[in-house]
């Protein structure tokens, strides 16, 4: 049985587990305490979201099955002056660390890759790495 918090714990554990070694930083949404770092460091910042879901069966108190949809997304920031090279390795190597697999009962599928531009004065990339996937929670 996984609930909407041991969901967000095994996505923050298999982080945790399998970090990109070509991260400055890292840390996990509203953590207390992190300091963005100097914009010539890369960093990610990783959050998961709950989005849908819904009843899979009929039964009584803790023989009813519901599938729930979530999504983890990690952002990537890298060094404006160091191109876009760095911010697509780091994405890709992101993506495939989710992408297509099952993880305690966690079957991640879609994942995806969007670039935001930076402004004039701002010195980092940002690439945006979301990944849904999807747990069966029985009530």
């Amino acid at each position: 049985m996984t609930s909407i918090s041991q969901a967000r714990e095994t996505v923050y554990q298999h982080w945790v587990d399998n970090v990109p070694s070509g991260l400055d930083a890292w840390t996990f949404e509203n953590e207390e305490g992190f300091r963005e770092p100097d914009q010539d460091k890369a960093w990610a910042r990783v959050s998961v979201r709950h989005l849908d879901g819904g009843q899979e069966s009929l039964g009584g108190l803790l023989n009813r099955k519901f599938r729930r949809n979530a999504a983890v997304a990690v952002q990537v920031f890298t060094p404006r002056g160091g191109g876009l090279g760095a911010g697509d390795d780091l994405a890709a190597e992101i993506l495939t660390l989710f992408e297509a697999k099952s993880i305690s009962g966690l079957d991640f599928v879609n994942g995806n890759i969007s670039e935001i531009p930076p402004g004039d004065d701002e010195k980092t990339f940002q690439h945006n790495i979301v990944v849904r996937f999807d747990y069966e929670e029985i009530k």
